[in-house]
């Protein structure tokens, strides 16, 4: 088992970071992973709180969930990822 001294090489992770106008705690990327929290797109409290327990884990950058602004894409979305499905099963054989 190897000792702290294997996290020196991570160090700058945990260093403020500028890129352009967009100052950072640090250099820690919180991927959106709430897996569709939000029915119907429209994001509850639940969202707001689960976003506001990753900030207090001082994570650096935290980018959220996307949304739908427009209802007739969202069905449009759900039809091509569908059909993309299919195409998918069926190319791989199994349809």
């Amino acid at each position: 088992m190897q000792g702290i001294g294997q996290w020196t090489k991570y160090k700058n992770s945990f260093q403020p970071f500028r890129i352009g106008s967009l100052e950072l705690k640090n250099r820690i990327v919180m991927a959106p992973m709430t897996r569709s929290f939000s029915p119907g797109g429209v994001p509850a409290s639940n969202v707001a709180d689960y976003y506001v327990r990753r900030a207090k884990d001082e994570v650096g950058l935290i980018v959220s969930e996307g949304t739908v602004v427009n209802r007739p894409a969202l069905q449009m979305m759900r039809t091509f990822r569908t059909s993309t499905a299919k195409a998918t099963q069926r190319m791989e054989g199994r349809d």
